[in-house]
Order: C-alpha cells, then structure tokens, then sequence
C-alpha cells in the first residue's frame, strides 16, 4: 500500500503529440497536501503534465495514481474532486461574476451555494464586479474569477497554470495565502510558473526540459 504522505506518484510516463515525444519515462513523487511548482521553459512539458493529472490526456505508456486512485481507469468520482485552472479562461464570458460562480456551485452540487458564491467573490476581490460580463473583465479579473471558482469547490487535487501571471502583487499575495489555506484543509497543489518568487513559496520544485525531470528538489517543512 502506498504511504499515506504520497499523493501524486507516475511511472513511465509518455506523451506523444503526433511524432512530438512531449513527455519522456518521466518518473515523479509529490507529497500529499504539498504545495508543488513545475519550473522550465514553454514547451518543456510542464502543461502536458497538468492535462493529464486533470485526466484530460491518456499517456502511450506509465502508470499514474493519486493515492490509492488509478488516474487512468479512474470512473469520474475522482475527476469531479480535482479543480483545473487553465492559462486561457475557461468559464462562460457571456455570463458574469455571479452567473459563471452560480454555474459552478450548480453544477459540483456545492453546499449553501449562495454563500459560497459571496465568500469567494470577497476573497478575490470581485464583489464590486458581480454584474459584469465575464467577456468584459480585464486578463486580471478574468484570472481572479477562474481560481474563486476552482477554491470554492474545496478540491482534493488543484492544478494551476501560470496562475500569477496575470496578477498585481497584492492579488498574488492573497493567492499564496489561499494557497496555503487549502493546503490546511489537506488539498494537494501543482503549479506551473516562471516566476521565482512564486517557485520559493513551494515545498517542492520540479524542473522540466525537453519532457524530462532533469531537477526535482524538496523543501524541507518547518
């Protein structure tokens, strides 16, 4: 039996686009209710990686698990508890802030919905754009609104793509904060990032190049 303390462990693991190799034997362990960046540069595999930890992508060969669950035969029970935070907005920009959160609530049959919907919008500071169209929102807004929805969910495994990219200094503050507050409640994070400051603030780093793990490094916890 695997040791409570993994929640995210792949073996063999590759990924072909076409004659693309996009991941190659990759092998890697992450610790559950860890807080995990994947590092490296764009075509480096770090997206592939989180598409298929969202069960988007079926790989040519490897096994992947999270805990006891098989990712690759999972039945959707487990799918519907991992939250997927795209680069490319991802909601309903003919709805707004309101809308796209009551969607949300609705459709993972999330409990006290309306509130729910309030707390998140207060903690990504969206309450004063609540009417406003999706469609309409700056990258900014649009950034906040996909990871209110994806935190209101309280998911067991969030993964997140470039989720600072878009964000001044003091939202990226209270997504770190937010971070770590989920990982209290025991919810397992990976990241992609190319910023430093943000590869700090995880318990391990993993660096990608070409498809492969050339650096895996783990951060010691207080």
């Amino acid at each position: 039996m695997m040791s409570e303390s993994v929640a995210i462990s792949l073996e063999g693991i590759n990924v072909f686009f076409a004659a693309n190799h996009a991941l190659i034997d990759l092998e890697l362990t992450l610790a559950a209710r860890g807080c995990h960046g994947l590092a490296g540069p764009n075509g480096s595999g770090k997206t592939t990686l989180l598409k298929l930890l969202a069960g988007l992508l079926i790989p040519a060969t490897g096994t992947a698990r999270y805990g006891e669950v098989d990712l690759l035969a999972d039945d959707g029970a487990f799918a519907e508890r991992v939250a997927y935070v795209t680069q490319e907005f991802s909601l309903y920009e003919e709805l707004s802030i309101n809308e796209n959160l009551a969607f949300v609530a609705d459709l993972y049959s999330l409990p006290y919905p309306d509130r729910a919907s309030i707390h998140a919008q207060e903690v990504f500071g969206l309450t004063a754009h609540a009417r406003a169209r999706a469609g309409a929102l700056s990258v900014g807004l649009r950034q906040r609104l996909m990871l209110a929805a994806a935190f209101m969910r309280n998911p067991t495994m969030l993964l997140l793509d470039e989720p600072t990219a878009a964000l001044d200094e003091q939202s990226r503050d209270e997504l770190w904060h937010r971070i770590h507050a989920a990982q209290q409640t025991g919810t397992t994070i990976v990241l992609t990032t190319h910023a430093e400051c943000d590869l700090t603030r995880c318990d391990s780093v993993t660096h990608l190049l070409g498809g492969r793990v050339i650096e895996h490094r783990v951060r010691p916890r207080p």
